[in-house]
């Protein structure tokens, strides 16, 4: 818990993921920002907040070892040959991720005519005493709406959910990472309608 509390901003968070994909020779990058209501104490009135930040690649995608290791602390995927590492952002992918959100759900495959494998770290488990370790990759289908984004690819799937550190001006360093990226577009979803497209592209 308290490594969230480490001196990464909400750039090199999300532009850690980001970068997997690009290292993973991704020819499209999907960052869906899910945006919610919320009322914080003493406040009557529910304001927006950022729910949810999904990451899509087209990528090379991750065998089962690789995916398993992908959440260790410290690790970031980088393509050539799934060899782990620090990302250039310097914070590694868990770490990144962490900083926004409270749990990481991680989808990937590495052939289109495969089933997607899943894994996952939570927080809240971990404080509870629920989750000692990253569990096992196991066989899973993403959301439907991020699963059809892949319908015919190989790739990775990045959730970050219950995102409680970040405010709506990520939206605003969402572009920033993602506009110097060719092939990378950047969508603003409201969280009742998760197909609408709400945001124009940033490619």
């Amino acid at each position: 818990e308290s490594l969230r509390y480490n001196d990464y901003s909400a750039q090199n968070g999300l532009g850690e993921i980001v970068d997997n994909s690009v290292e993973a020779k991704a020819a499209h990058i999907d960052v869906m920002v899910t945006v919610g209501k919320a009322r914080k104490t003493r406040k009557k009135k529910a304001t927006d907040k950022i729910t949810e930040i999904a990451v899509v690649d087209d990528g090379c995608g991750m065998n089962k070892g690789t995916l398993h290791r992908c959440l260790a602390l410290g690790e970031s995927i980088r393509a050539h040959g799934g060899k782990l590492g620090i990302g250039r952002f310097g914070v590694g992918m868990t770490l990144g991720g962490i900083s926004l959100a409270r749990r990481i759900e991680v989808y990937s495959r590495t052939n289109a005519n495969e089933a997607f494998l899943y894994t996952f770290i939570d927080l809240d488990d971990i404080q509870k005493g629920n989750l000692i370790r990253i569990p096992e990759p196991v066989v899973q289908t993403p959301p439907e709406n991020l699963a059809g984004i892949l319908e015919n690819s190989s790739g990775t799937i990045v959730i970050l959910k219950d995102c409680d550190r970040i405010q709506l001006a990520l939206i605003g360093i969402a572009r920033n990472v993602c506009q110097p990226v060719v092939g990378v577009q950047l969508l603003v979803l409201p969280a009742a309608t998760l197909a609408a497209e709400t945001s124009a592209s940033v490619m």
